[in-house]
């Protein structure tokens, strides 16, 4: 991405954007151990989805909301969502900018702790992923 798109989709998820992690379960039936970024846009109009898409491809979801309006979300997730918040960060100004830091910070420790163990993840390391599920629950509280 260029700077001025990086500056453009900072300024679009600041504004109409979600910044969050998901708990989510590696298969159905097992209990949620894993731990999803998720960066996404929703619109009631495509065109500035489809104008996001060009910039840096997602996944685009229809769904239909109360009385039947239409709604379309870009969503990027895993390792694009990363990616999207490192590019944007720099052009981050509002109380999303807290956010992504969280996030990018979650990221990195993982790597952190692949690095030294594999499969395992102790109590107090779950407990460290919960509470920074809360911080970025909590930071997205303040946003108006």
């Amino acid at each position: 991405m260029t700077e001025t798109e990086c500056a453009y989709l900072a300024g679009i998820i600041e504004g109409e954007g979600c910044i969050r992690i998901d708990n989510v379960a590696h298969k159905a039936g097992l209990p949620k151990t894993g731990w999803r970024p998720v960066v996404h846009v929703t619109q009631k109009g495509r065109q500035l989805i489809d104008e996001l898409h060009k910039i840096f491809p997602g996944q685009i979801i229809e769904s239909h909301g109360p009385r039947h309006l239409r709604n379309f979300r870009i969503s990027w997730n895993w390792g694009k969502a990363y990616e999207i918040l490192e590019a944007i960060l720099p052009n981050m100004r509002g109380p999303k900018r807290k956010q992504a830091e969280v996030v990018l910070r979650f990221h990195q420790h993982i790597k952190d702790k692949q690095k030294i163990e594999y499969n395992y993840l102790s109590v107090e390391e779950k407990e460290w992923r919960q509470v920074q599920c809360k911080i970025l629950s909590y930071l997205k509280k303040e946003c108006p």
